[in-house]
């Protein structure tokens, strides 16, 4: 790389970090709000990784509870099970049968998942603010493009 050259990559790398000093500037003596720099897009993005990591925690806490969940759709097949083949035949006393058990069942579900909803209002504004600080800071990062250097 000659000197000519080395001047011009020299002034382009200044200029760059002269403007990623004054968007700094600006945003942290609150002349520019930092909500400002993110576009539609990025929300989506946020969203989008918000449900990732709130899949993923829902997995951990499955994979954590694996035995619970086997035994209780264990429970609930072999109740089915039950009920197909001892109860009077006829369709309708099937039918009744499996949903007075779905009914006692859905007692214990109904525990678990407003459990879940609780967890999960209380995990959704840290996530959410979480990954919208990211993309601020993503978006308040101004590298020099390797293309005009």
């Amino acid at each position: 790389m000659g000197a000519e050259e080395a001047s011009v990559v020299h002034g382009r790398f200044t200029r760059a970090l002269h403007h990623q000093g004054e968007l700094w500037r600006r945003l942290l003596c609150g002349e520019k709000l930092a909500l400002d720099l993110l576009a539609a897009n990025d929300y989506k993005k946020a969203g989008d990784q918000v449900t990732r990591r709130f899949l993923g925690l829902a997995r951990t806490y499955a994979w954590s509870w694996k035995w619970v969940i086997l035994l209780f759709l264990v429970v609930t097949g072999g109740l089915a099970a039950v009920i197909i083949a001892f109860a009077p035949r006829g369709a309708s006393t099937i039918a009744a049968l499996i949903a007075a058990a779905a009914g006692s069942l859905g007692v214990s579900w109904k525990t678990v998942a407003s459990t879940l909803g609780r967890v999960t209002q209380k995990a959704e504004g840290p996530l959410w603010d979480a990954e919208v600080n990211e993309a601020i800071v993503i978006a308040a990062t101004q590298l020099p493009r390797l293309a005009e250097a």
